[in-house]
């Protein structure tokens, strides 16, 4: 989509990155609508895990993306949204 805002984090950053967003005044992305992943068997790190949310304060989305490989664990944000788990 056009003028779609995406944001990429590492892994280390990506649970405090997602709580800012959630909690922050301007912003408030309180739901998830989507977390899906993207393997690109080619690239390294061949993941790309994107989490799609939305601010029904603002009717704002925004898609934060983070990469992995096979052995790598990508923290869980259950803490955040009860239905990412």
């Amino acid at each position: 989509m056009r003028n779609e805002i995406t944001i990429y984090t590492s892994n280390k950053h990506l649970l405090s990155l997602v709580y800012f967003l959630c909690n922050h005044t301007n912003a408030l992305f309180h739901l998830m609508t989507d977390l899906t992943a993207v393997d690109y068997i080619d690239r390294k790190p061949r993941f790309e895990v994107v989490y799609n949310l939305l601010s029904t304060m603002y009717s704002t989305r925004i898609k934060v993306k983070t990469l992995t490989d096979e052995t790598t664990p990508i923290p869980s944000l259950t803490s955040i949204y009860e239905g990412s788990g």
